[in-house]
């Protein structure tokens, strides 16, 4: 019998998340090579110095342009933290720290559970960190000294959250959960694998 398969995610949610996460990527790197000038032999990766500038700002745009489409499509599933969701973090992040004492009588998770809700907040408010700190470190002139370097602080933490963020979503969606990698492929998922990580999820 052929498995059963259930759509989770939309052509636009996997569009728009597809934008976000290679800009983040290009954005990343670009601005990792620019960021000190013992680090500018990693600009050859993209050209020399002056590519990596180019395509940092370029993608910049990109990521500014795709927040907005990618807060609003995705807050209908991830937005919102309810009591479930607090309880599932309360007990050991619903089973993946392995902390058994927790673990007792733990609420399934949702559509996409606590820790994929905490990735959504984390990429929203550090995307508008990103947005706005990078828009007064391109244009800082007539501004104070002290706001443009409270911008370049901020830019710089926005980068150690996210990226810290990024890697931990990279692995939990693909090494961390076998199948889930499917959902933002092909946008389904085997109806097993949702009744086991996602049981509140109402799959019909």
């Amino acid at each position: 019998m052929a498995e059963r398969m259930i759509q989770r995610t939309s052509v636009g949610q996997r569009l728009i998340h597809w934008i976000h996460g290679i800009s983040f990527v290009i954005l990343g790197l670009t601005g990792l090579a620019l960021f000190h000038k013992s680090l500018f032999g990693l600009t050859a990766i993209f050209g020399g110095v002056d590519s990596a500038r180019y395509l940092h700002r370029v993608f910049a745009w990109i990521f500014t342009f795709n927040m907005p489409l990618f807060i609003a499509v995705w807050f209908k599933d991830c937005g919102i933290i309810d009591a479930l969701d607090r309880k599932w973090i309360a007990c050991g992040m619903g089973g993946y720290l392995p902390i058994k004492s927790l673990y007792a009588g733990c609420p399934p998770a949702g559509k996409f559970n606590a820790g994929q809700k905490m990735f959504y907040w984390t990429a929203v408010l550090g995307g508008i960190l990103f947005v706005v700190s990078g828009f007064i470190i391109m244009n800082p002139l007539g501004l104070a000294k002290q706001t443009v370097r409270a911008a370049y602080i901020l830019h710089d933490l926005a980068t150690i959250c996210t990226v810290t963020f990024f890697f931990a979503h990279l692995y939990l969606g693909t090494l961390g959960a076998p199948g889930s990698l499917r959902a933002i492929f092909q946008g389904n998922v085997n109806e097993e694998w949702a009744k086991h990580h996602h049981g509140r999820w109402q799959i019909g």
